[in-house]
């Protein structure tokens, strides 16, 4: 997805890996991703597309270790530039979960992509 609001924001990561508080996405396109993409339909549709296609070119890159530990480092760097993405411990999650008022979950870790998991919340 080579969209110009996916790109620019890779310019302003250093600003925020230095203590700035703008996420890089809302600095270069003035929005949370989630209200960019809720503002322009066509950028929606092409999100949405690049997220169908992910699992045929992880099924790809599984083929190669290398590359699966590159694609992987890969998709970390752009959760943390489009949506200020970060690790979370099993922990973070049951706290999270428990604060949005939900019962349970399940955490299913998928094959060949750890840490990368299918996670089930309960009402």
């Amino acid at each position: 997805m080579l969209s110009p609001a996916i790109m620019m924001p890779w310019q302003f990561l250093g600003d925020w890996t230095q203590g700035t508080k703008e996420r890089p996405f809302e600095a270069a396109n003035g929005k949370t991703f989630w209200e960019y993409m809720d503002h322009d339909p066509e950028f929606k549709t092409l999100f949405h597309g690049a997220m169908e296609s992910d699992s045929r070119m992880m099924n790809l890159c599984h083929s190669n270790e290398g590359q699966l530990t590159e694609a992987k480092l890969f998709f970390d760097m752009l959760m943390m530039v489009a949506v200020n993405g970060r690790e979370r411990t099993e922990q973070d999650w049951q706290n999270l979960f428990m604060a949005a008022a939900f019962t349970h979950y399940k955490i299913y870790p998928l094959f060949g992509m750890r840490p990368l998991n299918l996670i089930e919340v309960y009402p």
